[in-house]
């Protein structure tokens, strides 16, 4: 686990309770409780807060009340959330995904009706079955035959609902369409697709119309490639198919296996289509971690110290169930605004240092007052634009116009390649520690936030116990952390 992680949670933590409890820079108006929205009802609050209390931050130390101190006080696995997790050393097991080159076999698509048994009694075009869910399958659903003379992937045309509880699904001989564009060599006449194409099913013999309704007979399969009869030359752009004339299938003696798949749903992984049969590769998982805060608040007025308690606790019992944080990346660059946003809004910001921001970059602009709910009491999504432009060494130009609540006093941040996340998060416990001789009083509230890191390291197969580890474990940062471990 890196710090970084941890930082933004403080952050967010922070924003959430400076807002709550400061309304201004109280060194120069001495207003303390926001005034202006009220994050518990969302009302407009008319009626200003203005406590009489000490102010140290204008004395030497600079310290400000209420000072808002956070601490971490504990973190540990989530073991308990009924998550399918691997043991530590090992990685999960999925299935393949289409990352690399363009898949030929068939993809994965969300299940209609799940392993059913059917029959193939004759050559043609049917299926029967006896699925009480029947009614489910609709044409253009997929067929999967897993076993027999007929395994692949096939095209529902027509159902037919029999009576006495034996039903007949009826292929259609279109085996696959909307075919993607394609380059062809007249000289070894063959058609070569330029995109992924579930083409394993098709055999030699099978036919290939082009979008211009021409008609090949294919002669040979080769990855994506195919080999095509005849001397036209194919329409080459998208949009042709593959068909089957006559009989799709072939008699089956006994019971075949069959899924019944959408093949408008199909199953994504984090790059790519899943593959259906293009075996399996490791994944590592991200781990939960149960975060435990220590949020102090001091105060140096009594009625101060009631007027916090009373907006904690409006803000956060019942429990909030999220805690808006900006999630850095190890790519994230961040300057605080050193000019005003100009009155009526800009999409011009001034900052201190530019050289590692980027156009094209996503960028959010937080600041300690934005509420980070709505008035509906829901969550308000930071404000995120992009970077169009840079001009000199302090200025970033956005396709968004940025507020003018945006300002120096705030301590306004824009942070780029980072992500909004909404970590579940509530409320624990409370204490109170008054000194009233001292003219001090103190809350101490707890916080329950889970969050989620990455493993280290790239996942791979271990087939002995592991004794030791010497791979260099980095940072998010790739600040060494250790080189050997025994």
């Amino acid at each position: 686990m890196t710090v970084e992680v941890f930082k933004n949670i403080e952050e967010a933590l922070f924003r959430e309770v400076r807002r709550i409890t400061h309304h201004q820079d109280r060194t120069k108006s001495n207003t303390n409780i926001q005034e202006t929205f009220d994050p518990f009802t969302g009302e407009i609050v008319k009626t200003n807060v203005e406590p009489s209390f000490y102010d140290s931050s204008a004395d030497t130390g600079f310290i400000q009340y209420p000072h808002v101190f956070i601490k971490l006080l504990s973190t540990v696995e989530d073991r308990f959330s009924n998550r399918e997790v691997s043991y530590y050393g090992n990685s999960l097991v999925c299935a393949a995904e289409d990352t690399d080159t363009p898949i030929t076999n068939d993809r994965a698509y969300e299940y209609v009706i799940p392993m059913q048994v059917g029959q193939i009694p004759t050559d043609g075009n049917d299926i029967t079955l006896s699925t009480f869910k029947i009614r489910k399958v609709l044409p253009g659903h997929l067929i999967r035959i897993l076993d027999g003379n007929n395994k692949g992937t096939y095209k529902v045309g027509s159902v037919a609902v029999g009576g006495s509880g034996i039903h007949t699904i009826t292929l259609s001989n279109t085996l696959v369409d909307n075919l993607p564009t394609s380059n062809f060599n007249s000289t070894s006449r063959t058609l070569t697709f330029l995109d992924s194409v579930e083409i394993g099913t098709v055999k030699v013999g099978d036919e290939f119309v082009d979008n211009s309704s021409n008609l090949f007979t294919i002669l040979s399969i080769n990855d994506l490639t195919i080999e095509l009869d005849g001397v036209i030359i194919p329409d080459i752009t998208s949009g042709g198919l593959i068909q089957r004339s006559g009989d799709v299938l072939v008699a089956d003696v006994g019971n075949i296996c069959l899924l019944v798949l959408d093949g408008s749903k199909p199953i994504l992984g984090a790059s790519g289509n899943v593959k259906a049969d293009g075996g399996n590769k490791n994944i590592n998982p991200q781990i939960p971690i149960d975060a435990h805060y220590l949020i102090r608040i001091d105060s140096k007025e009594k009625k101060v110290h009631t007027e916090i308690l009373t907006r904690m606790w409006e803000e956060f019992n019942p429990p909030r169930t999220a805690l808006s944080t900006i999630v850095r990346s190890k790519d994230s660059a961040e300057q605080l605004l050193t000019s005003d946003i100009t009155t009526g809004g800009s999409s011009t910001v001034v900052i201190g240092d530019n050289s590692k921001f980027n156009i094209n970059e996503n960028v959010f602009i937080i600041d300690n007052f934005n509420p980070t709910k709505d008035e509906l009491g829901g969550f308000a999504e930071p404000f995120k634009a992009k970077i169009v432009g840079l001009v000199g060494t302090d200025s970033i130009v956005l396709d968004k116009i940025v507020p003018d609540t945006f300002t120096v006093d705030t301590n306004s941040l824009v942070v780029s390649n980072a992500d909004h996340l909404l970590y579940m998060f509530h409320f624990v416990d409370h204490l109170t520690k008054d000194v009233e001789s001292a003219q001090y009083w103190v809350h101490e509230f707890v916080f329950w936030v889970q969050l989620w890191v990455d493993r280290l390291g790239k996942p791979q197969e271990f087939d002995s116990t592991i004794h030791k580890v010497s791979t260099p474990l980095e940072d998010i940062n790739g600040v060494l952390i250790s080189n050997d471990i025994p």
